[in-house]
């Protein structure tokens, strides 16, 4: 997928990297800033699959399994999430505490 230029802009502005407290490597790959960020900075697109009703998520974690989950990103609305499981840039490591399972 092309992510035009945000995809420059977000990599001058955040890095990925496993956390140096992260011993039994749960964590994972984390994002972090590059410099201090003013608040409502905005990131960029949090690309994915919209998935858009109860069905439709129950679907996608039969295709893609529960771990699909760690991927999903909350909208306003409480009915429709945004997935970035398989495919998704790196505000896909921006979770929603909701749904992280452990």
């Amino acid at each position: 997928h092309n992510e035009g230029s945000h995809d420059a802009r977000m990599n001058a502005m955040m890095s990925v990297s496993i956390p140096l407290d992260d011993s039994d490597g749960y964590r994972g790959r984390t994002i972090y800033a590059k410099t201090d960020l003013t608040a409502f900075t905005v990131l960029g697109p949090y690309s994915g699959r919209l998935l858009d009703s109860e069905k439709t998520r129950r679907e996608y974690e039969k295709e893609y399994g529960k771990e699909a989950s760690n991927y999903y990103f909350a909208t306003r609305s409480q009915e429709r999430l945004v997935s970035a499981w398989p495919q998704g840039n790196l505000l896909s490591l921006i979770n929603s505490p909701v749904f992280t399972r452990r």
